[in-house]
C-alpha cells in the first residue's frame, strides 16, 4: 500500500491568510487536492493541518494536527509520517496548494514505484520537477531527521536514493497558489479543466 500524505499546515505568509480557507469555484482549495488523492489508488489519505484550521475534509481522508507549524514544513512531514498506517510501503508527499493535480498522475507515480522500486519517484512536466513526490518507506528515517523549512525535496537534491523522474502530462504538478494573483489564475485553469 502507498499512502497519500498532504501537507497543509503552512502559515501562508506570502498569501497573508490561510490557504486552506481560499475558495476556488465555490470549494475550498485544499478540497481539490484531497479529492484527487481520494480518487487515486493511494491506500489511505492523510492531511496535516494547523491548529484552529477551519477546513473540514471528507470523512475518507484522515486529518492530523501539526501542533507546531511555525517549526517549518519538516514538522508537518514528521507529524504525517508518524501517523501513517504502519503497513505502508511508501508515502506520496503532496501539498495542499496544488488544486489542479490529477488523480491519474498519482496513479502513474504509484505504478512507476511498483515497477522500478526506485527510492524516490518525482513527476516532471516539460522538464520541471513537480509534486507530489513518492518516497519509499526505507527513506522515512531520513525524512524524519529533516528540520525547519527543509521539505522532503531535500533528499532528492542530495541524491539520498535512486530517483526516478516520471514525465507526466499534468501541469498541476508544478502549479501552486502562493499570492492573490495565483488564486485568479488557478480559478480560470480549474474552470477549463472541469468544463470538459
Amino acid at each position: 500500500m502507498i499512502s497519500g500524505l498532504i501537507l497543509a499546515a503552512g502559515l501562508s505568509r506570502r498569501m497573508g491568510r490561510p490557504k486552506q480557507e481560499i475558495t476556488l469555484r465555490g470549494r475550498p482549495m485544499l478540497t481539490y487536492a484531497v479529492d484527487s488523492f481520494l480518487a487515486s489508488k493511494a491506500g489511505e489519505v492523510l492531511v496535516v493541518i494547523r491548529p484552529g484550521a477551519q477546513w473540514r475534509g471528507p470523512a475518507e481522508a484522515r486529518m492530523v494536527v501539526n501542533p507546531r507549524p511555525s517549526d517549518g514544513m519538516s514538522s508537518s512531514l514528521r507529524v504525517g509520517l508518524r501517523s501513517l498506517d504502519p503497513r505502508t510501503e511508501g508515502a506520496l508527499v503532496g501539498l495542499g496548494d496544488k488544486p489542479a493535480l490529477l488523480a491519474s498522475t498519482i496513479d502513474a507515480l504509484i505504478q512507476a514505484h511498483r515497477e522500478s522500486h526506485a527510492g524516490i519517484v518525482v513527476p516532471t512536466y516539460h522538464g520541471s520537477m513537480g509534486n507530489p513526490v513518492l518516497f519509499d518507506r526505507a527513506l522515512f528515517p531520513r525524512l524524519l531527521r529533516l528540520r525547519g523549512d527543509q521539505g522532503a525535496r531535500e533528499l532528492v537534491r542530495r541524491g539520498a536514493a535512486s530517483v526516478l523522474e516520471l514525465a507526466v502530462d499534468d501541469p498541476g504538478v508544478i502549479l501552486d497558489v502562493n499570492v492573490q494573483a495565483d488564486v485568479r489564475k488557478m480559478g480560470r485553469l480549474l474552470a477549463r479543466l472541469h468544463s470538459g
